[in-house]
């Protein structure tokens, strides 16, 4: 589906008990959420506004913040550590509807950082239920897409500013920056066999479909874990998954499985892990998608499953899916996911 990435970075197995219930709503993550619309800006601060169409809807409290002209900013203060960030954004769709691509410039204490690649190559979507991506047709929704970037140093009480780099017509909408400070990537578990064993290249270069798919069988046989070690595997195809297997990762900033934009168009070339059986268990990874456009008759991709028992999906990131995570749990005791 042409649309933004849902961030995954929870466990879907998760259990909560009475105790963390009354402590608080909402599950503890590892990041800082700064509001756009709380941060000091030159930039037109929209909303709050509940209506169909509208970018404010779709903003994280109503409320989001527009850099029309060269030169508009948006700049808070880190509360603490980090080295990673996500930038919730909005661009301008194009007039055929394949969208437009831009940067955003990204200033430490005055300096410039780098320039942050931005699209609405996957976001913005049209007219009535299921949605196409004609602009003519009016109504719409989606407009939201998020930028991540890591191997940052940023200290508590440095001054970020997010700034128009060019001057187009090109306005962006900024709904919010999550800073957060990732751990080293994961070692590889005790029982394990790594998938650069089995022919991965992991710079997403090389098409690894078939390294991953071997190393699954190799250690569903031995009774082993898979080991993703960090790095960008290319896949274009399904990887299915047994009753038995553990896919492990390096952490989801760190191991990411990539689809070929030159092969979405084929809904069997996709990213798709399709867990077929019980005691399957995916952790640590992102999955990134390439798909921008929405056909609610073609398969989904992403994480699939029917009929699992006694499975979990813990710290995944997931974006630019058409299915993200569909799975159909089998009812346990007291209509609780199983505990991991």
């Amino acid at each position: 589906m042409k649309k933004t990435f849902i961030r995954l970075a929870f466990l879907l197995a998760l259990v909560i008990s009475p105790a963390a219930a009354r402590a608080g709503a909402g599950a503890d993550v590892p990041w800082t959420t700064y509001e756009a619309e709380d941060m000091k800006t030159t930039g037109t601060v929209l909303g709050p506004k509940y209506e169909p169409s509208q970018v404010e809807t779709e903003s994280s409290g109503q409320k989001c913040v527009k850099l029309n002209s060269l030169g508009d900013y948006v700049e808070f203060t880190a509360s603490g550590p980090a080295n990673a960030m996500v930038v919730r954004y909005s661009l301008p769709d194009s007039p055929d509807g394949g969208g437009l691509n831009s940067t955003i410039s990204l200033y430490q204490n005055g300096k410039l950082v780098k320039l942050i690649p931005l699209t609405s190559h996957y976001s913005w979507l049209y007219g009535n239920y299921p949605f196409n991506n004609q602009p003519t047709n009016g109504r719409p929704r989606n407009f939201y897409d998020e930028a991540r970037l890591k191997d940052l140093k940023i200290a508590r009480g440095d001054i970020l500013r997010l700034q128009k780099t060019f001057n187009d017509p090109a306005y962006c909408v900024l709904d919010l920056v999550d800073l957060e400070k990732v751990a080293r990537p994961l070692k590889a578990p005790a029982n394990s066999l790594s998938v650069m064993d089995f022919g991965a290249g992991g710079k997403g270069e090389t098409d690894d479909t078939e390294a991953l798919r071997n190393c699954i069988a190799a250690a569903r046989e031995q009774k082993k874990i898979v080991w993703v070690p960090g790095g960008t595997y290319k896949l274009a195809g399904d990887i299915i998954c047994e009753s038995g297997v553990t896919i492990q990762g390096a952490g989801m900033w760190h191991t990411v499985f990539e689809g070929d934009a030159d092969l979405y168009n084929q809904a069997d070339k996709r990213v798709r892990f399709k867990l077929k059986g019980s005691d399957i268990h995916l952790a640590d990874f992102a999955i990134v998608g390439k798909l921008n456009y929405r056909n609610d008759d073609e398969p989904n991709d992403g994480i699939h499953g029917a009929g699992c028992d006694h499975c979990t999906v813990s710290r995944i990131w997931v974006e630019h899916e058409s299915g993200h995570v569909v799975l159909q749990w089998r009812e346990s005791r007291r209509g609780r996911l199983p505990a991991p």
